[in-house]
C-alpha cells in the first residue's frame, strides 16, 4: 500500500509474526543503494537471516545509526542522575523568581528526554547534555577536533601540526564571534525553560581556548585585518611575510578616479572598450536594486551585462560568473559579492562606483578586495567613481602604489615579463554540482539502470490482487461521486408577494409566500404595541429560549415595530429569518439615556452571543498606501510607502494617498512602464546630465497621473512626440474610470478648490457585499479638506450563505456597527462629523453614541455629528461617498474570491466547513545556525500581521534533522496556549507532515482530517484534550518543480503517514501557496535578523 512504501533513512515491521514466529524488518539506511529484510526471532530477538532485494547478506552486518553517540552504559546512568539532579535545582529556581511556565515546560521537555535516554540511549538535542555524559565539569571546554590533532598516545606530548587560515581577515573576526553568539541563543532557551543550564557547555572554542589548541598556524590574506597584524608586531614586523609578487608577473591594477558626473556613459563606454579587446569588467555597486538598474543600463547601451546578489542562489551565481569567463557576458553588476575568492583572470577592469560613500563596504580592505579581482590580468585596472578622495580611497591607493613598486623591481630583477593567468582557475567560479557534473551523471545512469532491474525483476512483477481491489474500489467510489461534498445552497430568491386588491400588505403575507410559519406575528405585533416610547435594549428570543438578536433604540416602540416591514422582511434574509424564529420580545430601560444603553448593549452582545447580531470581526485598520515623490531635483525619486513612518514628510515634496497598497502598486507599474520612473531616476542620481532634465519632466508627468489629470500629461507626453508612452496613459485612465478610481486625484483636487470643503474634518462610513456572510466596511478620513487616510474592517453576517445578497438595511447596520466601536479607543482620531451613505433606521441613537465617544467635540461651530442617506447629486459629499462604495465594493468582490477558495479548500483536504484561519509553518536556518520557525497566519484569506509568531529554535535543529525543526516549531506553538488555527499548513512533504502531526498527537491535539486507507474519515482519539486542527503539507518537486499536497493518514497499525490529494482545485493551492510563500519569507526575514545581529556583536 503507498503509505507503508518506505524511503532511505527509514524502516517498517511486520505487525505479527510469520509461522515461523518471525517478525520481518526492513531498514533502508541512507548510505545503501536499497533495503535490508532482516528477520527477527520474536522470541529470543536473533536475527536469522538478512536479505537485499532477494539476495542474502552475509552475517554480521553492521548497520550504522543516523546519529553516533555512544556512551558506556555505566556512565549513562551517572548521567541520568546527574541531569535530574540539575533538572530539580533549576525548576526549584525557576519557581522561586515567579517563572512556573518555564518550569513546567523545562520538566516536561527534559523528563521526556531521560525517557529517551533511558530506554533507547539517545534522544533529539542529546549534544545539549554532554556535559553531563562526558562527565565534565561546568564551563569546561568542549572536546573539538582540535583535540584529535593534537592526540598522542603518549599523554606527556602532543603531536604537532599545522593551521593555515586563507582569508585571515573573515576567520578571524567570526571565530571571536563564535562563542558570543552561541551564548546568547542559549541563555534565552535557558531562561525561558528549553533547555538547562548545562546546554551552555554544549558550546564553540572561545577564541583563546582554540589558539591555545593550535602549536602553529600561517594567517594568509591580502588584506591583513588588525587582529594579525597586531600579533606579528605590525605590518614592518619580520614575521609579517609580504607575498606581493607574483610568478605571472602581475602588477597589482592601477587605480584611476573619475568624478561622478556622466559617470555611467564613462562606465559604458570603458566596458565597451574592455569588450571588443576580448578582455571583461566587474562593476561594484551599494545596494542590490542598484545591481539590475545598472545592469540594464548597460544592455540598453550595447554591453551584454547581468547582474549577481545576495538573492540569486550560489549555483545562479556561479552560472553567471562562468558565462563572464567563457566570454558570453561582458560585465557583471554586484554589490558585496564580488570580493573574495573570485579567481576571473579575464577580468581586466573593476569598476566602483560611490567609491567616496564612507563606511564598511568602502573601507580601505574592501575597496582593496574589489580592486584584486583584475590583479590576474596584466591589462588590470580599477576605476574609482568619486568627487572626493576620503581616507579609505587614500589608503587603499597608498597601498597600492607600495605594491606596484615592489613588483615591477621584483620584475625587473628577475627578467620577468607580466602574463595574464590561464583560464584553467576558472573552475573557481563554478558550483560544486558544476564541478561534478560527470560524476552526479554517472550516479543517475547507474541508479536508473538499477532501478529498471528491479522493476523487471521476478519479485517485482508479483501482483497484489488485495490493492487492486482497493484502488477499484476508491477509484469508483470517487467516479460515483462518494468523494464529492455538498456545495453551498442556492439562495432564496426575491420573491413576488401577492396581495388582493384593497388588502395592505402585512408580515405574514410575506412570510406565507416563502413556505415560512407566521400564526405567532401577531402577538409579537402585540408585544411591539406594549412596548415603551423610551430609551433602553430589547431582545428577540425563540422558542426555546435562546437570544436571537440585542438592539438598543432611543424609542424602543418605534424601531422594535420596524422589524415587522413587509419591506424589510421581504428584502432581507436576515431579518426574515428572525422574524420567523422569534416567539418573544423583551425590553430593559435604561435611565442613563444612549450612553447607557450603548454600554447595555455591548455587554448583552458579549455574553449572549445572538444567533442574529452583525459582529465586528477586527478594528478598523488602516489600508491606504502612499506615493511618495522626494524631490524633483537630480537625486530625487518616486516610491510606494504603506506607512507614515517609512518617510519624513517635512524632506517630501509630495504624497499622493491611494486606498489600498494594491491601488498604489498598480499606479506604479503604470508610471513605469510609461516614463520608466526607475531607470531615469537612477540615470539622474548616478550623474548623467541628460537624465537630470529627463527625470524633472518625468516627475511632473507623474505628479499630473497622480492627481487625475491625464488629459495634461498626455498632453505633454505627445508634445515631445512619446506616443507609446502617451497611449499607455490613455489606457490607464480608462482603465481606473472603471474601478471608480478614475476621479481620485481629481476629487483631492476640488476638496482643496471649495473654500467649504477645505474645512472638513469627516470621516465617510460605507459598507458593501458580494454575496456572503461577511460584508466589507471603508473609512475614507478626511482632515482639513484633505483625503488622510482610508481605513478597513470586515462584518460578519450571521446565517447568510455564499450566494445571499445582503440588504441595503444590513449594510447599514454594519455601517452603524462600525461608527458606534471604531471611536471608543481613548487614541482614536475623531472627527466632527461622521457620514454614512446609507439610510440608518434610527439615527437618533448613532447620533447620541457619536457624540458620547467625543465624535463634534472639537467643532469650531455647532454642527449635526451625523449625515446619512444619500447625498445630494453632484456633490462632492456624493463623490466621497463614492469613493469609499468603490473601495469598499472591491474588497467586498476580493473577499468573496477568498471565500471561494476556502470552499475550494475544505473539498480538498477534507473538512467539514470552510477555514476561516490558516497557519503557514516553516523553517529557516543556515547549516543549523540562528534556527527560526514562523507562524504565519491568515485570516478569511488575507495576512494578518499582527498574529503572526515567530520562534528562535534550539541548537538540536541540524541541517539534516528539518524533521525536528517542524516538531519543535508544532511544541513551542501549542505551548503558547493561545487559539489554534482551523488549519495547519507545513512547508514541506510527506516527512515534515507526519513530523508534525506526531507533535500534535503528543500534545494533545485531535487532527480533524485524519483519514485512513480507503481515505475516510477517522476519529483521531489519540488525543486527550479538546483541542482540534487540521493539517496538510504543501511541497515543491525538487526536480520537476511540481507542486504536491498532503494530508495526514493513519495506517491500520496506528503510523502516521502522507496521502497525496490528486484533484486539489487552482484556487485551493493558490491560498495555500500565498500562505506558505508567507511563512518562508517571515523565516527568512527573522533568520536573517539573528544572523545580523549576531554579526554587530560580533563586531561590538
Amino acid at each position: 500500500m503507498p503509505y507503508m512504501d518506505i524511503e532511505r533513512g527509514q524502516y517498517k515491521t511486520t505487525a505479527a509474526p510469520d509461522d515461523d514466529n518471525c517478525f520481518t524488518i526492513t531498514i533502508w539506511p541512507p548510505y545503501l543503494e536499497s533495503a535490508l529484510d532482516v528477520r527477527v526471532r520474536g522470541d529470543d530477538g536473533v536475527v536469522v537471516a538478512c536479505e537485499a532485494r532477494g539476495r542474502r547478506v552475509d552475517l554480521p552486518l553492521t548497520i550504522w545509526p543516523r546519529v553516533h553517540y555512544i556512551t558506556p552504559a555505566e556512565r549513562l546512568q551517572r548521567a541520568l542522575v546527574s541531569i535530574k539532579a540539575e533538572l530539580d535545582e533549576q525548576t526549584k529556581k525557576l519557581r522561586a523568581e515567579g517563572c512556573a511556565i518555564e518550569a513546567d515546560r523545562l520538566e516536561q521537555r527534559t523528563n521526556a528526554d531521560l525517557t529517551l535516554l533511558r530506554e533507547l540511549g539517545w534522544c533529539p538535542g542529546a549534544e545539549h547534555y554532554s556535559r553531563h555524559l562526558r562527565c565534565a565539569k561546568p564551563e569546561e571546554p568542549p572536546v573539538t577536533l582540535l583535540d584529535y590533532f593534537s592526540y598522542s598516545a603518549d599523554s606527556k606530548t602532543r603531536r604537532d601540526w599545522l593551521l593555515v587560515a586563507d582569508e585571515s581577515h573573515v576567520m578571524l573576526p567570526q571565530l571571536r564571534a563564535m562563542h558570543g553568539g552561541d551564548r546568547s541563543r542559549k541563555t534565552a532557551l535557558v531562561g525561558a525553560g528549553y533547555r538547562l543550564p548545562s546546554a551552555l557547555d554544549n558550546r564553540p572554542l572561545m577564541s583563546e581556548e582554540f589558539w591555545q589548541r593550535v602549536p602553529q598556524a600561517l594567517l594568509v590574506s591580502a588584506t591583513p585585518g588588525d587582529i594579525e597584524t597586531e600579533w606579528v608586531g605590525g605590518k614592518s614586523s619580520d614575521a609579517m611575510v609580504d607575498m606581493v609578487v607574483r610568478p605571472s608577473g602581475v602588477l597589482d591594477p592601477p587605480v584611476h578616479v573619475v568624478g561622478k558626473e556622466n559617470q555611467l556613459e564613462a562606465l559604458a563606454q570603458r566596458v565597451n572598450e574592455k569588450a571588443k579587446i576580448g578582455e571583461r569588467s566587474l562593476v561594484c555597486v551599494l545596494t542590490k536594486a542598484d545591481t539590475e538598474d545598472l545592469s540594464m543600463y548597460l544592455n540598453a547601451h550595447g554591453v551584454r551585462a547581468d547582474w549577481v546578489h545576495s538573492e540569486l542562489t550560489a549555483p545562479q551565481r556561479a552560472e553567471k560568473l562562468s558565462k563572464l569567463q567563457q566570454g558570453e557576458l561582458d560585465c557583471i553588476v554586484g554589490a558585496q559579492l564580488l570580493r573574495e575568492g573570485l579567481d576571473l583572470p579575464s577580468v581586466s577592469l573593476v569598476a566602483i562606483l560611490d567609491a567616496d560613500i564612507p563606511g564598511f563596504m568602502r573601507s580601505a580592505r574592501s575597496l582593496m578586495q574589489m580592486a584584486g579581482r583584475a590583479a590576474r590580468n596584466k591589462n588590470g585596472e580599477c576605476v574609482l567613481f568619486a568627487d572626493s578622495i576620503t581616507a579609505a580611497m587614500k589608503e587603499m591607493m597608498n597601498e597600492v602604489d607600495r605594491r606596484r613598486v615592489k613588483q615591477h623591481k621584483h620584475n625587473v630583477d628577475n627578467n620577468l615579463v607580466p602574463v595574464t593567468a590561464t583560464l584553467g582557475s576558472s573552475t573557481s567560479t563554478l558550483s560544486l554540482f558544476d564541478v561534478m557534473a560527470d560524476e552526479i551523471e554517472l550516479e543517475k545512469q547507474k541508479w536508473a539502470v538499477e532501478q529498471s532491474a528491479a522493476l523487471t525483476s521476478p519479485k517485482s512483477a508479483e501482483v497484489d490482487t488485495e490493492a487492486v481491489e482497493k484502488a477499484l474500489r476508491s477509484w469508483r467510489k470517487r467516479r460515483e461521486g462518494g468523494g464529492v461534498r455538498p456545495g453551498p445552497k442556492p439562495s432564496d430568491a426575491l420573491k413576488e408577494v401577492q396581495v388582493e386588491e384593497g388588502e395592505k400588505l402585512v408580515a405574514e403575507t410575506v412570510l406565507d409566500a416563502y413556505g415560512l410559519d407566521a400564526t405567532h406575528v401577531e402577538r409579537l405585533r402585540r408585544l411591539h404595541r406594549d412596548m415603551p416610547s423610551k430609551t433602553g435594549v430589547y431582545r428577540w428570543i425563540d422558542e426555546a429560549g435562546n437570544v436571537l438578536y440585542v438592539g438598543k433604540a432611543k424609542n424602543l416602540r418605534s424601531r422594535t415595530g420596524h422589524y415587522l416591514s413587509p419591506a424589510l422582511i421581504q428584502s432581507s434574509p436576515r431579518h426574515r429569518k428572525l422574524l420567523a424564529s422569534a416567539r418573544t420580545l423583551d425590553a430593559v430601560l435604561t435611565p442613563g439615556g444612549e450612553a447607557d444603553a450603548l454600554a447595555l448593549e455591548a455587554r448583552l452582545i458579549q455574553r449572549e452571543r445572538p444567533a442574529l447580531n452583525i459582529l465586528l470581526k477586527d478594528a478598523p485598520k488602516p489600508e491606504s498606501a502612499r506615493i511618495v515623490l522626494t524631490s524633483r531635483d537630480a537625486d530625487g525619486r518616486i516610491f510606494v510607502a504603506k506607512f507614515q513612518n517609512e518617510f519624513d514628510p517635512t524632506r517630501v515634496e509630495k504624497v499622493w494617498t491611494l486606498p489600498t497598497r494594491e491601488a498604489a502598486i498598480r499606479m506604479m507599474a503604470v508610471l513605469e512602464r510609461a516614463l520608466d520612473l526607475r531607470g531615469v531616476s537612477f540615470r539622474s542620481r548616478f550623474g548623467e546630465t541628460a537624465a537630470v532634465a529627463q527625470w524633472r519632466f518625468a516627475a511632473e508627468v507623474a505628479t499630473l497621473v497622480l492627481d487625475a489629470k491625464y488629459d495634461e500629461a498626455v498632453a505633454a507626453l505627445e508634445d515631445r512626440g512619446e506616443v507609446a508612452s502617451a497611449l499607455e496613459l490613455r489606457i490607464s485612465a480608462q482603465e481606473e474610470a472603471e474601478r471608480g478610481q478614475g476621479a481620485r486625484g481629481s476629487l483631492a483636487a476640488l476638496l482643496q478648490a471649495d473654500s467649504a470643503a477645505k474645512q472638513w474634518n469627516m470621516d465617510v462610513i460605507a459598507a458593501a457585499s458580494s454575496g456572503g456572510a461577511t460584508c466589507a466596511v471603508k473609512i475614507v478620513k478626511v482632515r482639513d479638506g484633505t483625503i488622510v487616510d482610508v481605513f478597513g474592517t470586515s462584518v460578519d453576517v450571521p446565517n447568510a450563505t455564499a450566494d445571499d445578497a445582503i440588504a441595503e438595511a444590513t449594510l447599514a447596520e454594519a455601517a452603524q456597527l462600525v461608527a458606534e466601536q471604531m471611536y471608543l479607543s481613548e487614541f482614536s482620531d475623531r472627527p466632527d462629523m461622521v457620514y454614512i451613505p446609507h439610510t440608518i433606521a434610527e439615527p437618533m441613537n448613532l447620533r447620541a453614541a457619536l457624540r458620547h465617544t467625543g465624535v463634534g467635540a472639537n467643532a469650531t461651530k455647532k454642527s449635526k455629528v451625523l449625515h446619512h442617506g444619500a447625498a445630494k447629486e453632484g456633490s462632492l459629499l456624493e463623490a466621497l461617498a463614492e469613493m469609499a462604495l468603490e473601495n469598499a465594493d472591491e474588497s467586498a468582490r476580493a473577499t468573496a474570491v477568498k471565500s471561494a477558495a476556502a470552499l475550494r479548500l475544505k473539498d480538498a483536504i477534507g473538512l467539514d466547513e470552510s477555514p476561516t484561519s490558516i497557519e503557514g509553518v516553516d523553517v529557516s536556518h543556515l547549516a543549523g545556525q540562528n534556527a527560526v520557525t514562523s507562524f504565519v497566519r491568515f485570516e478569511g484569506g488575507s495576512p494578518a500581521p499582527l498574529k503572526h509568531r515567530r520562534y528562535q529554535l534550539s541548537e538540536a535543529v541540524t541541517p539534516s534533522d528539518d524533521y525536528g525543526g517542524i516538531a519543535e516549531s508544532i511544541t513551542a506553538r501549542l505551548a503558547s496556549k493561545s487559539k489554534l488555527p482551523d488549519v495547519f499548513l507545513i512547508d514541506g512533504g510527506v516527512g515534515q507532515l507526519t513530523a508534525a502531526a506526531h507533535a500534535l498527537r503528543e500534545g494533545g491535539v485531535v487532527i480533524s482530517n485524519m483519514i485512513d486507507d480507503d481515505n475516510t474519515p477517522i476519529a483521531d482519539s489519540s488525543a486527550k484534550a479538546h483541542r482540534t486542527v487540521a493539517l496538510c503539507a504543501l511541497a515543491k518537486g525538487r526536480s520537476s518543480g511540481e507542486e504536491a499536497l498532503w494530508v495526514p493518514a493513519l495506517s491500520p497499525g496506528g503510523v502516521v503517514m502522507g496521502r497525496k490529494v490528486d484533484d486539489a482545485h487552482l484556487d485551493a493551492l493558490k491560498l495555500l501557496r500565498s500562505v506558505r510563500d508567507s511563512a518562508h519569507a517571515v523565516a527568512l526575514g527573522a533568520h536573517r535578523s539573528l544572523r545580523r545581529e549576531e554579526r554587530l556583536n560580533a563586531f561590538a
